[in-house]
């Protein structure tokens, strides 16, 4: 399943990612407009978080393979840079991305509603960049490939598109004399 997805042109993630947060931004509104349904829409995205907790693991830890050697880039947008030169970079900071986007989604979702919007999505991209940094300790500790802090960046900024539909709150709060 992660093969066909990472198989995806590029196009269609981000349509997809589109498409999710439109679709989770009206989620959020249909929802919450009563108890009984904010109650099932915190439990679906419990259930989400867990699954996608679940993914970033499976991907990233559980189905690698110890190497010889730990490689550890500490090097902001290193990854940036050699993608000029291999343009498969590209795809794999773009699949970091799309990796962490469902977390995102769904974290964002399970904080108290009664939170501003604002607390919210500051937790959700703190909880992006521990569990991120969480898998590359991991990952370094092990030697299960390449530990880079753009790895960390990417998944922080998927954490961080992933909680966009929590925007309609902030700018709907902040044009409400």
């Amino acid at each position: 399943m992660l093969n066909f997805i990472y198989g995806l042109p590029l196009q269609q993630v981000m349509l997809f990612m589109t498409a999710a947060v439109i679709f989770w931004t009206w989620c959020q509104w249909f929802f919450g407009k009563t108890q009984g349904r904010a109650r099932r829409w915190a439990v679906a995205n419990g259930v989400l978080l867990l699954l996608s907790i679940w993914a970033v693991f499976y991907a990233t830890v559980l189905t690698r393979e110890p190497g010889e050697t730990r490689l550890l880039i500490l090097q902001p947008l290193w990854t940036l840079e050699m993608a000029k030169v291999l343009p498969e970079l590209y795809r794999i900071m773009v699949m970091n991305v799309f990796l962490f986007f469902p977390f995102g989604l769904a974290l964002a979702q399970v904080w108290p509603a009664q939170w501003p919007a604002g607390r919210r999505m500051a937790l959700t991209a703190l909880a992006g960049i521990v569990l991120s940094a969480g898998v590359e300790v991991l990952q370094y500790r092990y030697a299960l490939g390449r530990t880079e802090t753009d790895d960390v960046l990417c998944n922080t900024f998927g954490t961080v598109l992933g909680a966009l539909p929590l925007c309609r709150q902030l700018f709907r709060r902040q044009s409400t004399p």
